[in-house]
């Protein structure tokens, strides 16, 4: 008979142990009237043991399931998440490409206009000063001339980003059309008195009074562009939380 080391021979002990618990515990006492009549299986599922053993796997079974469904729903909130986030990122470069657009074709349309006015007026100059100033007009003539070709080509890109990214939100495309329609008309009354006007050597107030309705105009509408877009902004963060 082959002999064990006391670990060992500790470890059959208790196994011997558990074996006549279990044995007393459920097979020892033998069946009551009442149950006589029930097969096997059905006395163990009634017995406190059975109820334990049931407990223990339908409870594995459902946490599995449970757990399952939270890591899941874990993983579809990110996924959501991200995409929002890569939409968001979008939406605001969009945005910030529209103002950087308006903010240079404004100030290339006033810097236009003041050439009409008297420190712009090459007969007041001679020899070196007369060549600056006139590089000065041609630069800032060069400048508009660029942006103006830049805003005809991207408008009306802007605007389909704009209905692309807020489609949910009528009113900001709306009130980019009122934007683009403001800034179009204020880009030409800017043009239009530089060329009724040019070497009139006008003064300053004047001049900045020249298209002071258009400009006022796009003003309004790029109050309503933002207010719409900080509405739209929050709307899409609260529909995003509820996906």
């Amino acid at each position: 008979m082959a002999e064990f080391t006391p670990e060992q021979q500790r470890i059959l002990d208790d196994e011997e142990f558990i074996r006549e618990i279990i044995s007393k515990r459920y097979f020892s006492s033998a069946p009551s009237a009442k149950d006589s009549g029930k097969p096997a299986w059905q006395r163990f599922l009634e017995s406190t043991g059975g109820a334990a053993l049931i407990t223990v796997v339908l409870g594995g079974v459902f946490g599995n399931i449970i757990a399952q469904s939270i890591q899941s729903w874990n993983k579809q909130r990110e996924t959501h998440l991200v995409a929002f986030q890569e939409y968001t990122k979008g939406e605001q470069q969009t945005v910030k490409d529209a103002f950087q657009m308006i903010g240079k074709s404004m100030s290339a349309s006033e810097n236009l206009s003041t050439l009409t006015e008297a420190e712009f007026d090459l007969n007041r100059f001679e020899g070196k000063e007369k060549e600056a100033v006139r590089h000065q007009r041609e630069e800032l003539k060069s400048q508009y001339n660029k942006v103006d070709e830049d805003w005809r080509s991207s408008r009306e890109t802007i605007a389909l980003m704009m209905a692309y990214y807020h489609h949910s939100k009528p009113e900001v495309t709306q009130a980019w059309t009122g934007v683009q329609d403001g800034l179009t008309t204020y880009m030409d009354c800017e043009k239009r008195w530089y060329l009724e006007h040019d070497g009139a050597g006008l003064d300053m107030k004047t001049v900045q009074n020249a298209c002071s309705g258009e400009n006022g105009t796009l003003h309004s509408a790029l109050q309503k562009l933002t207010a719409s877009l900080e509405s739209a902004r929050v709307y899409e963060w609260e529909l995003s939380k509820q996906k």
